[in-house]
């Protein structure tokens, strides 16, 4: 994200966790908000709030009748945020208010609404980082939010990651890493990398820098 956008200086993670995602920003010297509906740990260097992010952008979404977009303030956006699908609990006793804020792409996959929301929030050029289950890039119910990634942002890279990535944490699930840029002008040809057997070979190969497009 540094690497498109070297000037960029404030960042924002709707779901930040413990912060391992935004301690690069930092080092660079980089503004990061955080928010998470848990204080998971103490932030020191973070602006951190509280706060649910789908409420939190169901009070916003209002801002998009006048533009295309909701923040003018950040530069980046980074998430890895919860996988929970229509299933779960949360998303089956909110169903009605979900599909509500977001009636285009639905509520199957909270990932999925966080992904949304992003775009919604990033003023033209801000930069999305995301990390998440990788059931959107085929599966049919998850079509309008393709559609949306499409018409919405250029696509500079698609990482399809290994099933250990999170092998510490004991959690073995298909994820992908996607980089986005609000707005289609941007785009040029877009990076990939298939699955890896191994965790090693896919860090090898992100230390490289040497993605096909």
């Amino acid at each position: 994200l540094i690497s498109l956008n070297p000037s960029g200086r404030h960042l924002l993670d709707p779901c930040i966790g413990k912060g391992e995602m935004v301690f690069p920003f930092l080092e660079k010297e980089i503004e990061v908000d955080g928010l998470d509906v848990i204080k998971h740990s103490n932030h020191e260097k973070v602006n951190f709030e509280k706060r649910d992010f789908l409420s939190y952008y169901s009070n916003r979404k209002k801002e998009l009748t006048s533009k295309n977009y909701i923040s003018d303030k950040y530069d980046y956006y980074v998430a890895n945020p919860p996988y929970k699908s229509h299933k779960s609990g949360y998303i089956k006793s909110n169903k009605a208010r979900l599909e509500n804020i977001f009636p285009y792409v639905g509520s199957l996959n909270i990932y999925s609404m966080f992904i949304s929301a992003l775009i919604d929030f990033a003023k033209p050029g801000a930069l999305i980082g995301i990390i998440s289950q990788d059931s959107f890039l085929n599966a049919r119910g998850y079509e309008p939010l393709r559609k949306k990634i499409l018409s919405k942002t250029t696509v500079h890279d698609v990482i399809l990651c290994p099933l250990d990535l999170f092998s510490k944490q004991k959690v073995y699930v298909r994820t992908c890493i996607m980089i986005l840029q609000k707005g289609d002008k941007y785009q040029e040809e877009v990076r990939y990398l298939n699955r890896t057997a191994s965790y090693l070979d896919f860090k090898k190969k992100i230390k490289s820098r040497e993605l096909p497009s």
